[in-house]
């Protein structure tokens, strides 16, 4: 049997809601009123990080001036921030399926990205932690009205770090709920609606029933270090792919991740800073699970997706026939001019496999590549330009029916923040968005898709 009408068009949903669905970016002004500093201080163009911040939140949200034990701030102060975006958002589908044929499908709504409590500090000396929670329903009245917005899990984060382990910076130990340390944090984005296509891409698109994403938060188990001011740093740990059922084994779903970076003072007047890295992940998922229930005649085990493509019928616990999946890359990131009023150009890539068995009619390994570039200037300290790139190339497709560029993607994105405030009690800033994708074979019939979106509205940050 060949591939399903579900998974033939789910690889339209899987691009066009990755285009259009908001971010989670971090941004927390509870440290600027713990150390009475401006967001500046460690915000080179909230909320992206500068060489500061980079080095402040490394060392396990830490300055090590002997006043970051709890004990050592004001007990009136609560580590607790606030974070979403309201706004105007547009967006346009191409060739989506209706029953007068293809159609493009336009959107306009008021609304906002999901509202995020972010507690993150010290518990003790060299003992630091994060803690996101979502209470609410993500995307709350953006994007198209299909799939309805559901709520996420309450918990999106939660770890705790034993920092500076036999008082070296290099030993630090990780443990719990968090994002992976990626070349560029997706949650740290200067654009709130358009993420980095190629870190939750997979092969296949609907087709492919493996969950894992490297921008969502990771069970994970990481050793961490670093030099003094961050200027060489890494990541390696033991990860466990989100959204598992479970199966009898040590660790279920484990992988491994880890990432280098390294950073060069080469020109101070011209090129101030070059900071490049490599990383690399080995993931594992189940493919095969026992069910719980069916009529008489159900066979004992069947793929970890039913045919109904629920996970209802799967006994907890039960998944095996692990596969494997890959991902590496390297990234450069460029300042010019001043640091203090940079123009950061960022580069990444990445190369990823996949086992046929994540994909419907998978024959042979999935084989792709992507990236992105983008240009970050930021002419004042209150004005910042962003300019994007996506792409994405397969290389293989798992089903040898398809052709090799199904799901090829090209993504140009274009974004301004002007903020209005930026002091220790909170960030207010201006945010304006527009995106072009153009997805290969994702619309309706095996058309090609092109989706747009535009934003304007405020992103703020108490």
């Amino acid at each position: 049997m060949r591939r399903s009408t579900w998974a033939r068009w789910g690889g339209f949903a899987c691009a066009a809601w990755v285009a259009l669905a908001p971010l989670r970016a971090r941004a927390i002004p509870a440290f600027a009123r713990k150390y009475g500093m401006s967001c500046t201080a460690c915000h080179e163009a909230w909320p992206k990080l500068n060489d500061q911040g980079i080095a402040f939140r490394d060392n396990g949200y830490q300055w090590g001036t002997g006043k970051d034990s709890p004990i050592r701030v004001d007990p009136a102060y609560w580590p607790l921030s606030f974070r979403s975006t309201v706004g105007y958002q547009w967006t346009s589908l191409g060739n989506q399926q209706t029953n007068q044929g293809p159609t493009t499908i336009q959107s306009g709504r008021l609304g906002y990205t999901s509202g995020e409590l972010l507690m993150a500090g010290t518990l003790a000396h060299d003992v630091s932690f994060l803690a996101v929670l979502d209470p609410l329903p993500s995307n709350a009245g953006f994007s198209p009205a299909y799939p309805t917005p559901t709520p996420n899990s309450l918990l999106e984060s939660l770890w705790v770090r034993l920092d500076d382990l036999l008082e070296t910076s290099w030993i630090n130990f990780k443990v719990g709920l968090g994002a992976l340390d990626l070349p560029f944090d997706a949650q740290r984005s200067l654009t709130v609606f358009t993420p980095y296509s190629v870190y939750d891409y997979h092969p296949g698109g609907g087709a492919n029933f493996m969950p894992f994403a490297m921008a969502a938060s990771q069970f994970q188990a990481t050793l961490e270090g670093h030099d003094s001011g961050s200027r060489t740093r890494y990541a390696v740990g033991l990860i466990q792919t989100q959204n598992d059922p479970g199966g009898a084994l040590a660790l279920s779903s484990p992988g491994f991740y880890g990432h280098l970076q390294h950073s060069f003072y080469p020109w101070p007047d011209a090129v101030p800073e070059i900071r490049a890295g490599l990383f690399g992940l080995a993931g594992s998922y189940p493919t095969m699970a026992l069910y719980s229930g069916g009529a008489p005649g159900t066979p004992n085990a069947g793929p970890l997706v039913n045919p109904n493509g629920s996970f209802a019928s799967i006994a907890p616990g039960t998944a095996f026939d692990l596969r494997e999946y890959y991902r590496e890359g390297a990234d450069l990131s460029i300042y010019l001019g001043s640091l203090a009023l940079p123009l950061n150009l960022e580069i990444a890539y990445v190369y990823g496999q996949e086992d046929p068995a994540f994909i419907a009619n998978g024959e042979r390994e999935a084989l792709f590549q992507g990236g992105f570039v983008e240009a970050d200037w930021t002419p004042r300290l209150d004005l910042t330009f962003v300019a994007r790139w996506d792409a994405i190339r397969n290389l293989q497709q798992a089903d040898p029916t398809q052709p090799q560029n199904l799901l090829d993607t090209d993504q140009l994105t274009g974004a301004v923040r002007y903020t209005l405030s930026f002091i220790p009690r909170a960030a207010v800033t201006l945010h304006g968005e527009v995106s072009y994708q153009h997805v290969v074979g994702a619309g309706f019939g095996g058309t090609d898709l092109d989706a747009y979106l535009c934003f304007g509205g405020v992103d703020f940050a108490f």
